[in-house]
Formats: C-alpha cells, structure tokens, sequence
C-alpha cells in the first residue's frame, strides 16, 4: 500500500520519493490489544523523556481512549533504517469550549531522541488541537531523578511559565516542524506499530 503523507502545510503528496524522517502520528485511535500494551509499557516505563511521569493502568488508559475528554495520541517513527515502531505517546485533556488543551503526558522512547522528533510530535499535537478549535496548549513538567532530558523542552519550545511547574503557549507559536520530517496520515490499513 503506498502511503500519502501530508506536510505541516496541509499539501498532499503521493509516491516513492519519502521524507528523510518519517513521523506518524494517530489521534485516539482504535487500537489492537498489542499497541495498547505499548501504549502502556511506555507510560509506565519511559523515566528520561517524560514530562510528568504519570503513571496508568492498561484499564485506566482504556477508560481515557473510549471518553471523550481526553485524546490519546501514538508516535510512530520511520527512517531509511527501518521501523522504530510505537515510540511515543502524548495524553491531552481537550477543553474545545475554554479554546485550551492540557497536555498531560508528553513521552518519546530515547531510541528516538536528538533528531527533532519530539518537535515534530509537538507540531502534530498542535495541528490536531487547532483543528479541534483550541488556541493555546497547558503543560506541566514535574522534575523526577530521571527525566532532566525533558527540563527544558518546553522552554526551547516557546512555552512560557505560569507558576511552578504549569508552562502555556498559543498554538500559533508552536514551532513547525523540521523540514525533513512529514506527517504520515495513520489509518486503521496502517498499523501504528
């Protein structure tokens, strides 16, 4: 199946010629037993590259994905050396009539860390929030012995602190995307794992 791959402009391409990084990103999908497994064995093992650390049950997630409050988002990554699989996850909570989401788990395996990924996962997010009506994104980092690799990424990502460990930004000043990298549009004919 040849896959169509959109950039964070919204054009539409199609063929052989592939991004140098490939970032899928599937929004609330429905997904089978094992990519929910993943989805669990990230949220509960992932220490370095974690904004809060939150920690939750394969049922507690189940629960989160079949509401309609919240959006669970899975992070595929593909290069020229092959399939890293489910390598990321994000959990926001949706607000579309207060124009906000909070994002409240923001998470990236390090087999996929220092290529930009975690910018292009932020700018799908961000995509997926403004097109739900939202204006701005809230995020907390809660400082843990083991994830100083996310202190600052929401600082160098132009989030601005509020208080504490709340960071905020509008979604017109997330950053793009890097330009080596495309959204791949993830249907239930393309498994995320």
């Amino acid at each position: 199946m040849r896959l169509l791959w959109r950039d964070w402009s919204g054009k539409l391409e199609c063929g052989e010629a592939a991004p140098a990084l490939r970032i899928g990103v599937a929004a609330s999908f429905t997904a089978s037993t094992e990519e929910m497994d993943r989805i669990a064995q990230l949220v509960n093992k992932t220490n370095q590259f974690n904004l809060t650390t939150i920690r939750r049950s394969l049922d507690e997630l189940r629960a989160l994905a079949a509401g309609s409050a919240h959006r669970i988002f899975g992070l595929r990554v593909v290069d020229k050396f092959g399939d890293y699989g489910l390598t990321g996850v994000a959990i926001a909570e949706c607000h579309p009539g207060e124009q906000r989401w909070v994002i409240d788990t923001f998470l990236l395996s390090c087999r996929v860390l220092g290529r930009k990924v975690e910018t292009a996962f932020l700018a799908g997010l961000a995509a997926e929030a403004r097109s739900d009506g939202a204006r701005e994104l809230l995020a907390a980092f809660i400082p843990t012995a083991k994830n100083a690799p996310a202190a600052t990424f929401l600082m160098d990502h132009g989030f601005e602190n509020t208080g504490g460990e709340s960071w905020r930004i509008a979604i017109s000043d997330v950053p793009m995307a890097p330009v080596f990298t495309k959204l791949v549009i993830l249907t239930e004919a393309t498994p995320v794992t």
